[in-house]
């Protein structure tokens, strides 16, 4: 079954602790040697943005960058913050 992404469930980002860094990280290093892109959720301070950031993860989703919102709101948010 291909992918091409994968998730970095919000467990492993809301628990700072080196034990989550390390289950990260080795997720880091299975997409990668899959081609796959990974997505981390549940970002919801500057902290988690930016150590999330730096340990390599290709794209973040979460309440710091917009709440869940209806299609019409979506497009209202996007054309203002792009």
């Amino acid at each position: 079954m291909p992918c091409d992404f994968i998730k970095i469930d919000r467990s492993f980002v809301q628990n700072s602790s080196e034990e989550s860094d390390t289950i990260i990280r080795a997720t880091l290093l299975m997409a990668k040697e899959f081609g796959c892109k990974t997505i981390a959720e549940g970002i919801e301070t500057e902290q988690q943005k930016f150590h999330l950031s730096q340990l390599g993860t290709n794209y973040l989703q979460g309440f710091y960058f917009a709440k869940p919102m209806n299609a019409q709101n979506l497009i209202s948010w996007y054309n203002e913050n792009h």
